[in-house]
């Protein structure tokens, strides 16, 4: 999604771009404008299950995390709920 945000400067067409991802670029091109809107996982959610694994794993814990990895549409209006803006801009907070 960040190469074609390159070739997407580039050219005075209007394209649709589909893609998935929260990275610096993506997210501020998001609230730029030049995104409509982004889909993207709650990285906190999949760290926590990957740390629940690794502790079972090492039998420090007697359960494995399991759950569903929960992912978002976020468009340029609700990307500064508290709730969105947490996850896209975590050192922020």
């Amino acid at each position: 999604l960040e190469h074609l945000l390159d070739l997407y400067e580039d050219e005075n067409a209007s394209i649709q771009l589909f893609g998935i991802g929260s990275s610096d670029k993506v997210v501020h091109a998001l609230s730029q404008g030049t995104i409509d809107g982004i889909v993207f996982e709650n990285e906190f959610a999949a760290g926590y299950i990957a740390t629940m694994q690794l502790a079972a794993k090492m039998s420090l814990a007697k359960e494995t995390a399991h759950s569903d990895i929960q992912y978002l549409y976020v468009n340029r209006q609700s990307m500064f709920q508290p709730e969105i803006e947490r996850l896209l801009f975590p050192i922020a907070q």
